[in-house]
């Protein structure tokens, strides 16, 4: 089997079998594939399968940064035409209401009804605790900051997590 046809975790995984055992072999049929004075050839080809894969990152990459672009696009668009059409619900409204109410056209019947009162605060810090609600959530900051002088925060760790850097 040449390098050319092994997946990238093949070709790692030949590489470190060539290195540690001086041989990698198919594991169906025993036969020894490279030996470790292949292991440079493997190393390139690792690093034309890892260049291939960082293209393709880079690709998903500028597709997400489109697609972002597009739903900003997309949201300004819809804010527009919600302002417009409450504008001109606002415009209709104002007339049917000199109109007595009420208008039938051919295609819509227009009415003016009262909606169901709603709350307006006058003032935020006039209002009885039991009518605020309270949003607790943690201070990641102040706890990172706590447990990295050596604090202890019951309830909390600092985790350290592995990302890989594409430049």
């Amino acid at each position: 089997m040449a390098s050319d046809e092994l997946k990238l975790y093949e070709l790692t995984d030949a590489v470190t079998q060539a290195i540690d055992e001086g041989y990698y072999a198919d594991a169906e049929t025993g036969e020894i594939l490279f030996d470790s004075s292949d292991v440079d050839a493997l190393a390139v080809r690792i690093e034309d399968k890892l260049a291939g894969c960082c293209n393709v990152v880079e690709r998903y990459d500028s597709y997400i940064a489109r697609i972002d672009a597009e739903i900003h696009r997309l949201q300004e668009l819809k804010k527009g035409y919600r302002s417009k059409a409450e504008r001109l619900k606002g415009y209709m409204l104002h007339n049917v209401k000199k109109l007595d109410g009420k208008v039938e056209l051919p295609t819509h019947r227009l009415s003016v009804s009262k909606c169901a009162p709603k709350v307006e605060i006058l003032d935020m810090d006039a209002l009885p605790d039991e009518f605020k609600r309270v949003t607790v959530e943690p201070d990641k900051r102040a706890i990172a900051a706590a447990i990295k002088d050596g604090e202890d925060v019951p309830g909390a760790a600092l985790v350290s997590n592995e990302r890989l850097v594409l430049r």
